[in-house]
């Protein structure tokens, strides 16, 4: 809302690291669609492309998605444009967890 931006590419080695860990560890990684729904956070996926782009040049392919709902109503909002982002990027999948194992839904 105060159309500033924020380069935070001084933490690029450490946010490398981190995805590194989330690989190794076979953790997801959750793309969350809140900002593409709000002018306040830029229309963009949390994290952002960049940061996935990253994680998919390490060989990160666990990706889950989530809308921050608080009612029924914002259940899975925005989870169209971000599947198509995710294509974009090159994704082919993203995971739902039940029980604690993923399973995989293609993206079409």
């Amino acid at each position: 809302r105060h159309k500033r931006t924020v380069d935070i590419s001084c933490f690029d080695p450490i946010i490398k690291d981190i995805l590194k860990t989330l690989i190794s560890r076979k953790i997801a990684l959750e793309v969350n669609t809140t900002g593409l729904l709000s002018e306040e956070f830029g229309r963009v996926l949390c994290p952002d492309e960049s940061v996935l782009k990253t994680y998919k040049a390490l060989g990160g392919e666990l990706l889950t998605l989530g809308s921050d709902a608080h009612r029924r109503e914002g259940l899975a909002k925005g989870f169209s444009e971000a599947k198509t982002i995710l294509k974009d990027l090159g994704f082919t999948r993203y995971h739902y967890y039940e029980n604690r194992y993923p399973y995989p839904i293609d993206i079409e």
